[in-house]
């Protein structure tokens, strides 16, 4: 019987005449297309890699059998027609180890290797920032979908992973930056150049550049979906806010200010006057829904902190 492998482009008997062109149709490897196709594909991708091993087998068939779709999807990136990927054995251990990641650590491998970054750095810079591998995928994609990626054309690639590699306390902040160009309609290859070049400033510096079109100036609701983005307007407006409550110590004196009106919108935030200043960067980046890590966030307030104050 022929079935559909799901959405992943294969059918059962392809997979099963491959196995038997190559003389290793036994009777486990019949069984396992019959009954976990899945599975089949993921030993079908191995095998192109030439990393079929029994102990390769055993890991996609019993250790990671819950995992047996991201597994797929994920081995299936190497070997795409226009990929230029192969899988390896340290490629494999990767996806293995962080089996619910694997698709999107597969891609970010698939654009490294286009860019010919070292494989071991690939390796070590998916290890080092698993938290975030679904975002830079998100980001890449971001680039090849607005015609910035091209076969021909690496710069922007390896820009944009020396810049995450080098700087990868910042690498939030990065991505959140390109996914707001991306919403404002602007990402170009000197907004994005601009960008890179201070990836600390990154979510200021695309603001600026979004805000910059007059349209975006008339309808900023389209910022609504990108709850990073949020985060970052309420840190500092915080910033600034508190960053006033604690100048008041210098500006009117602690005891001065304990006799002011305590209903003023000024004096409510006094309190932080009592405060020493690195405290107050401390609560002020807590604020927001907590979609932003603490290295971004702690930047965007010691940039606002001594700004002037906000309407409160």
């Amino acid at each position: 019987m022929m079935i559909y492998i799901g959405d992943l482009g294969f059918k059962t008997n392809e997979i099963r005449q491959y196995f038997d062109r190559y003389g290793i149709l036994n009777a486990e490897i019949e069984k396992i297309i019959d009954k976990h196709p899945v599975m089949a594909v993921s030993l079908y991708c191995l095998h192109r890699g030439n990393i079929l091993t029994p102990e390769n087998q055993m890991t996609v068939c019993k250790q990671l059998s819950k995992h047996a779709d991201d597994i797929a999807k994920a081995l299936i990136k190497f070997i795409l027609p226009d990929s230029e990927l192969y899988v390896t054995q340290n490629n494999f251990y990767l996806l293995c180890a962080h089996p619910e990641q694997a698709p999107s650590i597969a891609s970010i491998l698939r654009w490294l290797t286009r860019a010919n970054i070292d494989p071991n750095d690939q390796i070590t810079f998916c290890e080092q920032n698993t938290k975030y591998v679904d975002d830079i995928a998100h980001a890449f994609d971001l680039l090849f979908h607005a015609n910035i990626l091209h076969q021909d054309n690496c710069y922007f690639c390896k820009k944009l992973f020396n810049t995450m590699y080098k700087h990868a306390e910042y690498i939030q902040g990065v991505i959140v930056a390109l996914d707001f160009l991306h919403i404002a309609n602007g990402l170009s290859r000197d907004n994005i150049d601009t960008l890179l070049a201070d990836p600390q400033r990154a979510l200021f510096t695309a603001e600026r550049i979004a805000l910059s079109n007059s349209q975006v100036m008339i309808n900023k609701s389209i910022f609504r979906s990108n709850k990073p983005y949020l985060d970052f307007c309420e840190i500092r407006k915080a910033a600034r806010i508190i960053g006033q409550g604690n100048r008041d110590k210098e500006e009117h004196g602690v005891e001065e200010a304990a006799h002011d009106d305590q209903d003023s919108p000024q004096n409510r935030f006094r309190f932080f006057s009592k405060l020493p200043p690195e405290i107050c960067i401390k609560i002020a980046g807590l604020c927001g829904e907590g979609n932003l890590d603490q290295n971004t966030a702690e930047y965007v307030v010691k940039q606002t902190f001594d700004r002037p104050q906000v309407n409160i």
